[in-house]
């Protein structure tokens, strides 16, 4: 009888220690799929910057309010140029809004998009940034255009909600012919552009 009460025990601490086991399993598995949550202090300056500027009933009616917009774009000597695009908006209508979360970059053979991240500030405070798997690239001109190396960049821009701070940054990078001509065909005869 004793016999029969250690196995019983020994059993039931096995399963157990198995059922821990999955779900430790299943959560590793699960967390990929979820928007990273990243804490308030990794936030860029320029975004909590904006989440500073109080739009009062600046906006009342709109779907969202662009609070800050900036564009750094720098060229070195030998044409090789660096393009930023950051964004920072407040979304005052979620299902109004969607047009305007996402962020894009576009990129051909002369441009290539090298990073695009966004930040999604929600109410409660709760901070989401995107991650690398949220990130699509498609033809910009699968519609009309026969070939085209243009290619779009893109993320929809998660964990979004009425009343959050959004953020993106696109960060671009080419190169300027200098000194030299650049020729684009247009309706089948080239143009030359100076």
């Amino acid at each position: 009888m004793t016999l029969l009460k250690v196995t019983r025990k020994s059993y039931c601490f096995a399963v157990s220690k198995l059922a821990i086991a999955a779900c430790l399993g299943l959560m590793l598995l699960l967390c990929p799929l979820y928007p990273r949550v990243t804490p308030a202090e990794s936030l860029p300056y320029w975004l909590a910057t904006a989440g500073r500027v109080d739009l009062a009933h600046f906006g009342d009616g709109s779907a969202a309010v662009v609070v800050g917009q900036w564009n750094d774009f720098t060229v070195d000597e030998t044409g090789g140029f660096v393009s930023t695009e950051r964004r920072a908006l407040r979304v005052l209508n979620r299902r109004s809004a969607e047009r305007y979360l996402k962020a894009v970059g576009f990129e051909n053979n002369e441009t290539k998009v090298t990073s695009i991240q966004t930040w999604t500030i929600a109410p409660s405070g709760r901070v989401t940034q995107s991650a690398k798997k949220d990130l699509v690239t498609q033809s910009a001109f699968s519609e009309f255009a026969l070939f085209s190396d243009d290619r779009v960049k893109m993320i929809d821009i998660p964990g979004v909600e009425d009343g959050s701070l959004v953020g993106f940054e696109v960060v671009r990078q080419g190169s300027i012919p200098i000194n030299g001509e650049t020729f684009r065909s247009s309706m089948g005869y080239p143009i030359r552009y100076r």
